[in-house]
């Protein structure tokens, strides 16, 4: 924060500087004494916190700490957003919130210097890529009590990205019983993604970790590094575990709207569907289109026409119903790529995986959406609103439910 606008702000919200028959009463001026303390304590913690990560990059160190940087950035622009607000108590508020990430910052920064320390000593040389994965991997388990496990022969690991993205969210988020191990594949099926299951995150090769996707919120496209935003993804799936998270609110209209579903509760929904829509073959029983929907449900890509049938009715519902109804809904369609058309009730069905069937509110898409396989399942939904908010600090979607933003980065 300038000096100028610091000043300004003292003058206008605080009463320093101010004719002397403005000032405000004493009880008044104590509270407002103790915001100014409270602000220029969060200052000097910016700046003793520039010293350090200046401390981790000089000389030839080899460690790269823009990620720290910018947060730390990004914290004194919230300062002075801080000084314009008048509301004494959300005033008081933000800078306690800053006041607490700063702290989280600092000793993210001190676990990496005191890692560098451990593997280099007093050596301002550069790391060889070895000592630079050891630095990481002592931080990474010292600070945050991540186990890691790594193939014999893989240094394409990026550490130094897990790091950063270990450090971009809450310290209160990382560290928890869901998220203990780290496991590394060559196997060629995870290149390039990553998965989570049991209190443990598994990251496939990322070559050189240069590759990006793109991300939408509110209309407004975001280029992400494929590896941090997976990693963020997988550490989101963490936390959703940790906290339940869709488990609670994942029925909301902000949440995507999500139902569990069977098949035969998925089978009947199609039935009706289908006795609703008035399509060619509306002529067939109940129980012969109930048999055809749940064939297809269940995986089969031919039926033979039943005894007793007439074949034109039954070709009929398969090419005016069966096909661009039911099966989009599989998941060897993969309907989290390609959508299944919304049936009468404002749902879409699909099958997540195996056997394992879910619904969502269709006109709570347009909301929330960030990309199309968060509609997936409710952890995948969470998992990648949560990634790309933190990843590129932007707000979550418009109409997020609040009851999980709180989970996400939201702009100060």
């Amino acid at each position: 924060m300038s000096q100028e606008l610091k000043l300004a702000w003292l003058q206008e919200v605080l009463g320093v500087g101010a004719d002397e028959g403005d000032t405000p009463p004493e009880s008044g001026k104590a509270r407002k004494n103790a915001f100014t303390e409270a602000l220029s304590s969060a200052e000097n913690k910016l700046m003793r916190l520039f010293s350090t990560t200046k401390t981790l990059t000089d000389g030839d160190t080899g460690l790269d700490t823009t990620r720290i940087k910018d947060d730390l950035a990004y914290q004194r622009k919230a300062l002075e957003n801080a000084a314009s607000i008048t509301d004494e108590g959300e005033r008081q508020a933000a800078i306690e919130r800053i006041n607490r990430r700063i702290d989280e910052i600092q000793a993210h920064a001190n676990a990496l210097e005191n890692a560098r320390k451990a593997v280099m000593g007093d050596s301002k040389k550069a790391p060889t890529d070895a000592q630079k994965n050891k630095i990481y991997q002592q931080a990474l388990e010292d600070f945050y009590g991540l186990k890691l496990s790594v193939p014999l022969l893989m240094s394409n690991t990026h550490l130094d990205r897990v790091f950063d993205m270990m450090g971009t969210v809450p310290k209160g988020q990382t560290g928890h019983d869901k998220l203990k191990k780290l496991e590394y594949t060559r196997d060629k099926g995870w290149k390039g993604s990553g998965a989570y299951g049991g209190g443990e995150i598994l990251m496939g090769d990322f070559g050189d970790a240069t590759g990006e996707e793109t991300y939408t919120v509110d209309g407004k496209a975001l280029p992400a590094n494929s590896f941090d935003v997976t990693m963020l993804h997988e550490m989101g799936h963490a936390l959703d575990d940790e906290k339940k998270i869709m488990d609670r609110f994942q029925g909301l209209d902000g949440c995507g709207g999500w139902v569990k579903e069977s098949l035969a509760s998925v089978v009947a929904a199609m039935l009706k569907e289908f006795k609703g829509s008035g399509p060619a073959g509306a002529t067939l029983s109940d129980a012969v289109v109930e048999s055809a929907i749940k064939q297809v449900l269940k995986g089969s890509t031919s039926l033979a026409v039943p005894q007793g049938v007439d074949a034109t009715e039954w070709n009929a519902l398969l090419s005016g119903f069966l096909s661009p109804t039911v099966r989009p809904s599989c998941e060897a369609a993969e309907p989290w790529f390609n959508p299944p058309p919304a049936l009468a009730d404002g749902r879409c069905y699909i099958e997540s995986y195996s056997n394992d069937w879910w619904s969502y509110r269709h006109a709570s898409v347009a909301a929330t959406k960030v990309n199309k396989y968060q509609w997936r399942s409710p952890a995948e939904w969470f998992a990648e609103v949560y990634a790309i908010t933190w990843l590129k600090r932007n707000n979550p979607p418009t109409g997020v439910a609040k009851e999980v933003t709180e989970f996400m980065f939201k702009e100060a």
